[in-house]
């Protein structure tokens, strides 16, 4: 029992000594500081603790409305997750309750809305004072909420959601619901496809979409109209990230989730293959986010985007050159996005000298940008979560602790 208890205790020590943390560097623990004072930690609405502030504003429109959101809250976590395991991120654990106690939130709203246990909704819902059900984007500012629409969640927000609950090993139930839905809304059965799809791909595709109610077209310049089913490359890719995390880590994917995966690998690649990947999305229209988002689909082993691996090298490292060429005022997410996708793509061996100068560049290119007030310091990016025009104007979301999160995770990755 000694010699037990002995053994045991150098495990434990071990253990210890394995797991010890690193000081996060200067410049990045005060953009971890600025990301942990910016999170809602009190509020006269319950459903927005746990989140981050952000914002969004319709083209020509000064005004912009602040709003909470389960979507960031996860990408947001996701981001960081890696980062956690290795460095001192003082205030962790509390963000991390927050946001989970949040999250929850989100996933209790189905047992009230009906809708798929497997989703989580994109903004949380609320009873008016009259006790009708709204989706409910801001606390102040007028008629900021949307009736609630007989479709499922959407599945952009359920696939980060997903991700998260993995990664934090929480939620298991949710793995299974998610697999088994997701598949159950592709782009099949299609009358007619808008000119802005017509653009890059077919009709009928058989992809993931991103909203899910059969295709109206009551209003012939909108891309979605009330909530209309569509496809977009970026969210199919975050689908894919999800559904190879469950294929590889967790059981076999039901036949649908398996079908809808092939289809949508085969529109991704067609779409890195015509260089379309910048018009692609409904909601997202920055090649940036795309091949972020590619990138995190090859790293959960989503073998059926091999093909354009190469391709997809070639393609980033060009865009990377023309962004630092000529980098537009306030895109600054961009830097950051490109710099966490080079370091993935290839790993510090396989880089050679240009390679190197070109992550140098967007590094010292990005740190440049960085507002350091105090202990704290943020990215000033004016479009860091997404953009899109799907109704024929464009919409704008984006959020300063977002875009400092992926700052610090670019800067952090070897």
């Amino acid at each position: 029992m000694k010699k037990l208890k002995l053994t045991f205790l150098a495990i434990l020590f071990l253990s210890s000594f394995a797991q010890a943390k690193d000081e996060l560097p200067e410049l990045e623990a005060k953009l971890w500081n600025y990301i942990v004072q910016s999170q809602v930690s009190t509020h006269k609405v319950s459903r927005y603790v746990g989140g981050w502030p952000t914002y969004f504003r319709v083209s020509g429109n000064p005004i912009k409305v602040k709003e909470t959101n389960s979507f960031l809250s996860s990408q947001l976590l996701v981001a960081l997750h890696e980062i956690n395991h290795s460095y001192e991120m003082p205030g962790m654990d509390r963000v991390i309750e927050l946001s989970n106690t949040a999250l929850q939130s989100y996933r209790n709203d189905t047992t009230i809305t009906g809708e798929p246990l497997g989703t989580v909704s994109y903004w949380p819902i609320q009873y008016t004072k009259s006790g009708k059900l709204k989706r409910t984007f801001s606390s102040t500012f007028p008629y900021s909420h949307i009736d609630l629409l007989n479709i499922p969640n959407d599945f952009d927000s359920s696939s980060q959601a997903f991700m998260w609950f993995y990664l934090s090993d929480q939620q298991h139930d949710y793995f299974d619901s998610f697999v088994e839905t997701v598949g159950s809304y592709v782009d099949t059965g299609r009358i007619s496809e808008h000119k802005n799809e017509q653009r890059w791909k077919e009709r009928s595709s058989g992809a993931f979409l991103t909203w899910v109610d059969r295709e109206r077209f009551e209003n012939p310049d909108s891309r979605i109209f009330g909530g209309i089913n569509d496809v977009d490359c970026v969210v199919n890719l975050n689908i894919l990230t999800a559904l190879g995390t469950y294929q590889n880590n967790i059981g076999e994917l039901p036949t649908s989730a398996k079908r809808g995966m092939k289809q949508s690998c085969s529109l991704i690649n067609k779409s890195i293959h015509e260089g379309t990947t910048a018009k692609c999305g409904v909601w997202y229209d920055r090649d940036s986010q795309f091949y972020t988002a590619y990138v995190k689909a090859q790293d959960s082993g989503v073998k059926c985007l091999e093909e354009t691996r190469e391709l997809s090298k070639k393609r980033v490292l060009i865009k990377s050159r023309l962004l630092l060429k000529k980098l537009g005022r306030g895109k600054y997410t961009e830097l950051a996005e490109f710099l966490t996708v080079i370091k993935k793509m290839w790993t510090p061996s396989e880089r050679n000298v240009e390679l190197n100068y070109i992550i140098m560049t967007l590094d010292e290119t990005l740190r440049k940008r960085i507002k350091v007030k105090g202990d704290v310091a943020y990215l000033n990016s004016r479009d860091s979560l997404f953009t899109g025009s799907p109704y024929g104007i464009r919409l704008d979301w984006y959020s300063k602790p977002f875009a400092t999160a992926l700052t610090l995770e670019a800067l952090m990755l070897p």
